[in-house]
């Protein structure tokens, strides 16, 4: 199954109250991957033991602030406000809610004919069958058409797709998503999942990061 990364996330889709915030510069590709890097940071703290991760909360705290980077340029730049507070807060609660039942050690492209959801505290994975996945981009696509129409409120496809692939629901991140930039998104990741599942028909696997909005097809 081959990778297609698709860097168009929230970061690129975006639209804030303020106005138009595209990621195109790469000022907010470097801060992208130094966000990445701060997480890979944690994750290598982390521990799993009973389906659940097993952490220390003081080197979770001492990894975020005494990190270099700067929050606020990363909010300006990747359309979305967040601080080290706000991180710090919802890295340990998913941490700590992480479902880790059943979880494959690692992304997994010899899964055939699969479908089922697995997470981690900070990402959500959908594997589906073939079949499974033309089911999710035609959802896509004809939700990404509805709002576009005027036919369908962007939140209520939001909760539509969500049930299909629960990261979803975090594209109301701050409640800064407009209708344009959920249809670019969606209509971004079926055309990534469609690539994907025409090489094959064992399916795809979707990564989802909880933070950026990030996917990995």
């Amino acid at each position: 199954m081959k990778r297609f990364k698709n860097i168009i996330t929230l970061l690129c889709c975006f639209i804030l109250l303020t106005g138009f915030s595209p990621v195109k510069s790469q000022k907010a590709l470097n801060l992208l991957d130094q966000f990445n890097q701060l997480q890979d940071e944690i994750t290598a703290t982390l521990l799993i033991e009973e389906e659940k991760y097993i952490y220390d909360i003081n080197r979770v705290e001492e990894i975020i602030f005494y990190s270099d980077i700067n929050f606020a340029e990363l909010s300006k730049e990747l359309g979305f406000k967040i601080t080290k507070e706000s991180f710090y807060e919802l890295s340990i609660e998913n941490i700590k809610n992480a479902k880790l039942s059943n979880n494959y050690q690692e992304r997994s492209f010899n899964v055939c004919g699969v479908t089922r959801y697995e997470e981690g505290w900070n990402y959500g994975r959908n594997y589906y069958s073939y079949y499974g996945s033309k089911d999710v981009i035609t959802n896509l696509l004809s939700n990404a058409n509805a709002i576009a129409g005027g036919y369908l409120d962007w939140k209520m496809s939001v909760m539509a797709i969500s049930s299909v692939l629960p990261p979803f629901a975090a594209l109301t991140f701050a409640g800064t998503a407009i209708s344009f930039t959920v249809t670019s998104y969606m209509r971004g990741l079926a055309k990534a999942m469609e690539y994907n599942n025409s090489f094959n028909t064992c399916g795809t696997v979707t990564d989802m990061n909880k933070f950026t909005r990030v996917y990995t097809v």
